[in-house]
């Protein structure tokens, strides 16, 4: 009689436990669903590119779409949030995050305090001085950073500052798309040749950590 006792509290225990574990899964997957809708249920405003969401007169707090980077569908298509240049600081990771001093102009050597700036290629300054931080989305595109897949177009500052800024989620390079860096100035070797060519020939989603 205590062995069947034992045996059926063991059995009650374990079917709660589950019980338990499964209100939990689906409690964190209903809470990623909601941050992935919670954008799009913000969202203020819609434009072709960047160019056309920079001269716009956008408020901090802005919830916005770009549908391309250059031209709409050109894969660089995001959504980004409206911050002040503070907040924008403030949110950066801490390995780029820096602050440096220079000379004023007069050259009297009193310092002037310069913190990392916008990057202009993921995150831009607005017209109005505002920023616009790119919302990373669970796969991130070159194009979303400026970057042009034609195999001639020098993408070396944009992928430099995407992998900079990336420190999770995954990156996904265009089918059949090359993406040269060719910065003479980066070149280690000291030759004009590119020192670094990406070919995807396969929808690839790449790691930031360079793996595949």
């Amino acid at each position: 009689m205590r062995i069947n006792r034992s045996k059926i509290i063991i059995c009650i225990v374990s079917i709660l436990l589950f019980i338990c574990v499964y209100i939990v899964i689906n409690i964190g997957l209903n809470k990623l669903h909601e941050d992935k809708e919670v954008y799009n249920e913000k969202m203020s405003y819609i434009f072709e590119n960047i160019e056309e969401m920079k001269a716009f007169n956008l408020k901090i707090g802005d919830i916005v779409k770009t549908e391309g980077y250059l031209t709409k569908d050109d894969n660089g298509g995001a959504i980004y949030e409206i911050l002040t240049y503070d907040d924008f600081y403030e949110g950066l990771p801490n390995d780029i995050k820096a602050v440096s001093y220079r000379q004023d102009k007069w050259g009297l050597g009193n310092p002037v305090f310069e913190k990392t700036p916008v990057d202009e290629y993921g995150n831009h300054t607005l017209d109005n001085g505002l920023v616009a931080k790119l919302v990373y989305g669970e796969i991130i595109t070159p194009e979303q950073w400026g970057c042009i897949g034609d195999g001639e177009s020098d993408n070396t500052e944009q992928l430099i500052h995407m992998f900079a800024h990336i420190k999770a989620g995954y990156i996904k390079f265009n089918k059949n798309s090359t993406y040269l860096m060719n910065s003479i100035t980066l070149n280690k070797r000291g030759s004009d040749a590119p020192f670094f060519v990406a070919v995807l020939d396969e929808d690839t989603a790449k790691r930031p950590d360079g793996s595949i």
